[in-house]
C-alpha cells in the first residue's frame, strides 16, 4: 500500500502491518454454512467432532490448505482438523460451492448475509463459530479501511472512508 502509493485499502480480517492507520468500518464475525439440501442428505453436525464426518469447503491461503479449523467452547478451544472435500484460493467460489450443496464452509458473515437471508445457506454449529479463533489469537474478520500515516489525509478519501462506515452501519 505505502510502497505502491495507493490512497486506502480495504482489509478483512486480523491487520499486521503497523506503519498504516486503520479504521474500522464494520464488525464481523465467520459462521459454519451449508445448504438446506445439503444438511437434509449428510445431517446437521451438533458439534465440531462431527465435521469429520461432512463434506467440507476449505480456502487455500499462500498455498496452504486451512485444514484445521479453530473454536471457542465453554470448555475452551477446540481444534479440529478437517479433510477438505474441495479446496480453492477463491472465496467467491466456496461460496458457491456451498450455496450448490457441495459441503460446508466457513466464512465470514458478511460474505454469506444475503445467501442466509434468501435461505440457500443455514448457518450451522452457532454456539461454536461466535467466538472462531485462529492459531489461538482472535481471528479478527472485521473489516477496516486502511491508509498510509499521512499528515494530510485527501478530502475524497475522507469522503470515501466515511461513506463507506455510512454504508457498512445501515447493514448491521
Amino acid at each position: 500500500l505505502i510502497e505502491e502509493g495507493f490512497d486506502l485499502a480495504i482489509r478483512y480480517g486480523a491487520l499486521t502491518d503497523s506503519r498504516l492507520i486503520a479504521k474500522k468500518v464494520a464488525n464481523s464475525h465467520r459462521v459454519l454454512c451449508a445448504s438446506p439440501d445439503y444438511l437434509q442428505r449428510k445431517g446437521t453436525p451438533a458439534t465440531p467432532e462431527e465435521l469429520v464426518n461432512h463434506h467440507c469447503l476449505t480456502f487455500v491461503r499462500l498455498a496452504e490448505p486451512m485444514t484445521t479449523w479453530h473454536f471457542q467452547t465453554t470448555e475452551g478451544q477446540q481444534s479440529i482438523t478437517i479433510q477438505p472435500a474441495r479446496m480453492t484460493n477463491d472465496g467467491a467460489l466456496l461460496r458457491r460451492w456451498a450455496v450448490e450443496g457441495a459441503g460446508i464452509v466457513l466464512k465470514s458473515i458478511w460474505e454469506v448475509t444475503a445467501d442466509i437471508e434468501a435461505k440457500r445457506l443455514v448457518t450451522v454449529l452457532d454456539d461454536y463459530t461466535k467466538d472462531f479463533y485462529r492459531k489461538g489469537i482472535s481471528s479478527g474478520s472485521d473489516i477496516h479501511v486502511v491508509y498510509p500515516n499521512r499528515e494530510f489525509l485527501p478530502h475524497r478519501t475522507r469522503g470515501f472512508i466515511d461513506a463507506l462506515a455510512d454504508y457498512f452501519s445501515q447493514k448491521i
